[in-house]
């Protein structure tokens, strides 16, 4: 997906279930939709524009089974991802100066990725949570991850990473470039972030 300007609503529909996208008239007239076997291919073409969004909306349900993979490219809008309980492949989003609310409460998700920029995200997960890797940046943008209890946390600051942070002041502990939960080896759910950007903060919170 590619949408400009756009509140988008993805939810996980039941494993065997089928794509959908739903827009009123007025926004389906602004959407580019192309389907092929495998998915579908979703983008507005038009420039990002402040206040476009008011009223465009757009709702995708996707199968929550492990061979589904979601791609997007998000401008100017308002996004929330519930996928909690769902079982998928790859989710990669890149947000430009857009809110976005992942729920990944009991999700089984291969890899996450997702780079902001001007914007802000927030991020849910649950000690039934399944997360492969996270792969946060953050560029003049903020994140938060609220780790249920249970999860226990490791977070990899890369070299290059300029952010703000309050992982001290939340409890994790320093090693080097990692920061560690109290309980990350004996937690019942471990999860790893990898963090990059610049001129961001990140905020995990219990």
């Amino acid at each position: 997906m590619d949408l400009n300007c756009v509140t988008l609503d993805v939810r996980a529909t039941r494993p065997g279930g089928t794509w959908s996208v739903e827009a009123a008239a007025d926004t389906a007239a602004d959407l580019d939709l192309r389907t092929d076997g495998n998915g579908f291919t979703l983008r507005t073409d038009d420039p990002v524009t402040v206040g476009l969004d008011e009223g465009r909306h757009v709702a995708v349900g996707l199968p929550a089974e492990e061979g589904t993979h979601l791609e997007a490219s998000l401008n100017a809008g308002d996004t929330t991802f519930d996928l909690a309980g769902a079982r998928i492949g790859r989710l990669e989003v890149d947000g430009n100066a857009v809110a976005m609310a992942f729920d990944l409460s009991d999700a089984t998700v291969e890899a996450v990725r997702v780079n902001i920029n001007a914007g802000a995200a927030s991020m849910q997960l649950a000690s039934g949570s399944d997360i492969g890797s996270i792969d946060l940046s953050a560029n003049a943008g903020a994140m938060d991850v609220c780790a249920g209890p249970g999860v226990g946390l490791q977070i990899t600051m890369l070299d290059d990473v300029a952010v703000g942070h309050n992982l001290e002041d939340e409890g994790l502990i320093q090693d080097g470039d990692v920061w560690r939960s109290p309980d990350y080896l004996s937690a019942s759910t471990r999860i790893d972030i990898t963090l990059r950007g610049e001129r961001g903060r990140v905020h995990p919170e219990p």
